[in-house]
């Protein structure tokens, strides 16, 4: 599914030929495939966060929640 939506954005112009597929999430390995599947270059997020191991991984795995979390907080008012 996500090889057939990805194909229909790239068909439309909506990705670049040189664009890189970047993997986050707990679901980064289907990324890492998918890259793979149509020859294009490939990022892992935790390659991207300075610290051990641990640290790395758990700062890939969430960071698509933080990131929605971020923002969300640019669209909701403080109080």
């Amino acid at each position: 599914m996500l090889q057939a939506a990805l194909t229909r954005v790239i068909a439309r112009g909506g990705m670049d030929d040189s664009a890189v597929i970047i993997g986050a999430g707990c679901g980064r390995f289907l990324a890492r495939q998918l890259a793979d599947r149509l020859g294009r270059p490939y990022v892992d997020a935790a390659s991207r966060v300075n610290g051990d191991a641990e640290l790395r991984e758990g700062a890939a795995t969430m960071l698509p929640a933080w990131a929605t979390a971020e923002l969300l907080c640019r669209e909701l008012p403080v109080t």
